[in-house]
């Protein structure tokens, strides 16, 4: 039996299971950038899932407008031959009603498209059923001071924890590397007996009759550039972690404020969208009172209908926007969790 002990190069824990703790680093890495990536792709999926539900409210606007449109042509035509209208206001409505069919014929073949792309990136079938709930997400209301914000994604952040883990192998790598600058000195024990048959380690017993050593191996070699090189390389490397390490903490920080600053901007749009609405609703009221009076036109009318619609729909893409974004804010600040479904846990 011989056993080789290195006592300078070469010696210690950290060098001698290096191997198995980087092989551990990297799954660990892994196992954190796959995390990241189903982040990313529940992101992407409810995204595309409230689009679609917005196409499906914007289509039953749509649907409403033609009504509308079609209910202005009639009052023009009637009104026409009342003597309280003319020809022009006539064709005027009529001409509104064929834009509102037309935009009501694109925006229903948008939505089908948009549910089929929708079915290939869940990987169904394109001719499987599918049917949409008719909820709307309401707007989630979310509260967190930019200080604690902050805090949180620095302490939370998967991806600025894997840097932080980069810098400490990068720390242990030019450990290695100073320690492959020393010297070799090696402790060399040697044992060796004739046994019998039937021979038990306990019954070992050191005699004259057995083999034994005891030694010391130096070594010092002149040449020692490659290790020198390995030892430079390593200082850079730490020298490069660590100042990646401040440059996404400071990119975290950025996008942390920046994601607040466009949550609170998608929230005070939404509020004025709905004071536009009500704004606007009242200007169809008022337009379609005058042109009944005789104080207004059917331009009018039409003008603050298709104004309607257009404030509703641009409501529906503000709460998509909003919600979306609540849920890219949780996880820049790293709380985002995905349950083993696919789901955002709550």
């Amino acid at each position: 039996v011989s056993v080789n002990q290195p006592l300078l190069r070469g010696a210690g824990h950290d060098i001698a299971f290096e191997s198995l703790t980087q092989a551990e680093r990297n799954l660990l890495y892994q196992a954190r950038s796959f995390e990241l990536f189903r982040q990313d792709f529940v992101i992407q999926i409810t995204d595309k899932y409230f689009s679609l539900i917005s196409q499906q409210k914007k289509l039953a606007n749509t649907r409403e407008n033609i009504e509308g449109q079609r209910f202005a042509w009639e009052q023009a035509k009637a009104l026409f031959r009342l003597g309280r209208g003319n020809s022009l206001d006539v064709f005027r409505a009529e001409q509104a009603l064929l834009e509102a069919q037309n935009s009501g014929i694109d925006a229903e073949q948008a939505f089908h498209l948009s549910i089929d792309q929708f079915k290939v990136d869940l990987g169904l079938p394109i001719d499987v059923e599918f049917v949409l709930q008719d909820d709307f997400p309401e707007v989630t209301p979310f509260e967190m001071d930019l200080d604690g914000a902050v805090v949180a994604a620095l302490h939370n952040r998967l991806d600025l924890r894997t840097t932080r883990d980069q810098l400490e192998d990068a720390e242990r790598d030019l450990s290695i590397a100073t320690n492959s600058l020393l010297p070799s000195l090696d402790l060399s024990l040697g044992y060796s007996s004739a046994a019998e048959e039937k021979f038990r380690f306990s019954d070992l017993t050191i005699t004259d009759e057995v083999d034994y050593s005891v030694g010391l191996v130096m070594e010092i070699p002149f040449d020692r550039k490659s290790q020198r090189n390995s030892f430079r390389s390593a200082e850079i490397s730490l020298d490069q972690a660590r100042r990646e390490l401040d440059r996404q903490q400071d990119e975290v920080i950025l996008e942390v404020r920046d994601s607040l600053r466009t949550l609170q901007q998608r929230k005070d749009q939404i509020e004025l969208g709905k004071k536009k609405i009500q704004s606007v609703t009242f200007s169809v009221e008022k337009a379609e009172i005058d042109q009944v009076r005789g104080t207004g036109t059917n331009r009018d009318v039409v003008e603050a209908t298709n104004s309607l619609t257009d404030a509703k729909n641009d409501q529906l893409d503000r709460i998509v926007a909003h919600e979306v974004q609540l849920l890219r804010l949780h996880k820049q600040i790293g709380l985002l969790f995905v349950d083993e479904d696919g789901m955002v846990a709550k």
